[in-house]
């Protein structure tokens, strides 16, 4: 199958006011994206055209931060896909709220995460999953980040709603990979 593929992203850059002998600082404000894909020629079993697909990112400031995407099909059968994060970070903790909607699947989720730097070296996170059609923790997530000067270990503990309970631990060569 041949496919043609298009897309266009929008962007909106910002700036800050330098001071005297400091440098201005640049951030990509906004960013959205659309996009979809044509079959050339038609594939007989399926329809021309894709899902089309939009993507927007809204950072206002360093410590704020707003992501969304989605996928709408254009045959009648509405949004398939939407997903939404909302970050705030100060200093060295940062928390995210998001959902997570996926209508072939059907999964409809909201997600919390929380993320600290408590030294040089010792980063802790925590996060969780709750099924909203179900009304009940599909998951929660703990880990910890070690890091020294070129390598690291990474331990997360993750409990699931069924028992499919995990532990994971990765010694990490940083700059050059990992080994889990």
């Amino acid at each position: 199958i041949s496919r043609l593929t298009y897309s266009v992203t929008n962007r909106l850059n910002a700036k800050t006011v330098a001071g005297t002998g400091q440098e201005a600082v640049r951030w990509e404000l906004i960013r959205f994206a659309l996009g979809q894909a044509y079959d050339l020629p038609p594939n007989k079993q399926s329809e021309r055209f894709s899902d089309v697909v939009g993507d927007l990112i809204v950072q206002p400031s360093e410590q704020f931060r707003f992501r969304g995407d989605a996928r709408y099909d254009v045959y009648g059968r509405g949004f398939q896909t939407a997903n939404s994060d909302i970050s705030a970070s100060v200093r060295d903790v940062s928390a995210t709220v998001g959902t997570r909607f996926d209508d072939r699947a059907e999964i409809e989720f909201v997600k919390g995460e929380l993320q600290a730097r408590l030294a040089s070296f010792l980063e802790v996170r925590g996060g969780t999953n709750w099924d909203i059609r179900a009304g009940v923790p599909v998951e929660h997530r703990f880990g910890a980040n070690l890091r020294f000067q070129c390598w690291g270990i990474s331990l997360e503990y993750i409990d699931r709603h069924k028992s499919e309970d995990e532990f994971r631990f990765s010694v990490n060569l940083l700059g050059l990979g990992s080994l889990r």
